[in-house]
């Protein structure tokens, strides 16, 4: 017997294999070798006996509909960033992220600074994949946002 099927038998609320059978003395006889498991078993038995002394309380006859009542009226606020955020809708979610993209590509590049930039247009031959990668990734998800009616854009 191993350690892991010690284990699940302790955990078994059943409590394991029946007496007198050949897996009960394997599983006392691992038990006497292992005295932590010893311990651990013997709580186990004490938590398993105290769950069957114990009486649960009966409901009450309108505790569903009291429930309900409760929950309907958070159901009816909406999510939780609501309350936090009341005007929050998620096309601001999207124009957040398109103006932190701007920003980023803004500050990334000082006009005239850089060699790469084609004269007179502002415009750099980027390099770096990663980033563009970057951009291309977080404008297919707006436009698959799109595509689903989730964002209340045109398209």
């Amino acid at each position: 017997m191993t350690r892991q099927e010690v284990l699940e038998i302790i955990m078994d609320p059943r409590g394991g294999p029946s007496l007198g059978s050949p897996a009960r003395r394997e599983f006392l006889a691992y038990l006497e070798g292992d005295p932590p498991l010893r311990a651990l078993y013997e709580r186990q038995l004490g938590v398993w006996e105290s769950l069957d002394e114990w009486e649960s309380v009966e409901p009450s006859l309108d505790f569903d509909r009291r429930l309900f009542e409760k929950i309907e009226p958070a159901a009816a606020r909406g999510p939780w960033y609501l309350a936090i955020f009341p005007g929050f809708r998620p096309s601001f979610a999207v124009g957040l992220a398109a103006l932190l993209i701007t920003a980023g590509a803004v500050l990334r590049h000082h006009p005239g600074s850089d060699p790469r930039e084609v004269e007179g247009t502002g415009l750099v031959a980027v390099e770096d994949t990663e980033y563009v990668d970057g951009l291309h990734a977080a404008l297919d998800d707006i436009e698959m946002l799109v595509e689903f009616d989730a964002l209340p854009l045109g398209g």
